[in-house]
């Protein structure tokens, strides 16, 4: 179950850390358009070489804006914000109170139960969208190496089927990147990522290896020799792991907004356009540059004036 007050106390603990991570992306970037590829996803894409037509050769085109996992995300935004506006307006404290004064035969706490059964699984299906979430971890990633003084990272891909390309991560190798550079550089953010993002638990969702007893959640993929492996969590447990997880992403879209917002005002100078640097490495490396344009209300990006 969601709670407006547990959300809006975690947001206001990691807000300031967010803050940090726009100032040193922002401020360490290499080449000044670096932030606005971090928040538009750009990415390369291999087609055939349409200056020299009958070359078998694919060539790497450079995209702005969403592909098919930029709409991916914006579907599941749309099921996440859904649940979130759901927020029950009873406090979390609130509702701990009335549960552990119940007692387990009473009609009303069965039925609070039961109800907790079910947003628990949904909430577990949000869980899912948002750490395996393909744009957010790329664009997470992407914003990390800004802050880390590096280059914008064209060239990222995730694992798909068949044999991985050269430069792609898994999910769990990206995560591990973004991980160790909050770590280093926002300390706060890493402690945040640390407290509610669980492979374990990751795991036992995508592979139903979970069962619910009583008001708790028990795995099935428990190695004992393990460090860190967890037998299970109470539904209390779950409650902030998720909430903090739900902070987080609502807090890093509301980072995307912002950097829109200020991609968008700081052209003002520029007549509303911005010079990015593409790096590519295929089918030889270059290093070349292509200047953006915007719209008023839209505040979108294109090579093209006035589209």
């Amino acid at each position: 179950m969601l709670f407006k007050d547990l959300i809006l106390q975690t947001e206001v603990k990691l807000e300031p850390a967010f803050e940090l991570l726009f100032e040193l992306a922002n401020k360490n970037q290499i080449h000044p358009g670096d932030l606005l590829l971090a928040m538009e996803g750009a990415f390369l894409s291999e087609e055939e070489d349409f200056e020299n037509p009958g070359i078998k050769e694919l060539m790497q085109y450079y995209n702005i804006g969403d592909d098919m996992a930029g709409h991916c995300e914006t579907t599941n935004y749309k099921f996440i914000a859904y649940y979130g506006n759901s927020a029950d307006i009873a406090s979390f404290e609130d509702y701990q109170k009335a549960v552990d004064a119940g007692s387990e035969q009473n009609t009303e706490l069965k039925d609070v139960i039961a109800a907790e059964e079910l947003t628990i699984q949904i909430e577990m299906l949000i869980y899912i969208k948002i750490w395996e979430g393909e744009t957010f971890l790329k664009k997470f990633y992407q914003l990390v190496r800004l802050v880390e003084g590096k280059g914008y990272d064209w060239h990222c891909s995730i694992n798909g089927f068949g044999k991985a390309k050269p430069g792609s991560f898994s999910r769990s190798q990206l995560l591990e990147q973004i991980k160790a550079g909050l770590k280093e550089y926002l300390p706060e953010l890493s402690k945040g990522f640390e407290e509610c993002h669980f492979p374990q638990i990751r795991n036992a969702i995508s592979h139903s290896q979970y069962a619910i007893l009583g008001r708790s959640i028990s795995f099935n993929n428990f190695e004992q020799d393990k460090d860190g492996s967890k037998h299970g969590v109470s539904f209390e447990e779950w409650t902030l792991i998720f909430h903090k997880t739900m902070a987080i992403f609502h807090l890093y879209t509301k980072l995307l907004r912002r950097i829109r917002q200020y991609c968008y005002d700081s052209s003002a100078e520029f007549r509303y356009k911005k010079e990015i640097q593409v790096v590519r490495h295929f089918p030889k490396a270059r290093t070349f540059y292509v200047v953006l344009y915007t719209r008023p209300f839209f505040m979108d990006w294109s090579p093209y004036q006035g589209s």
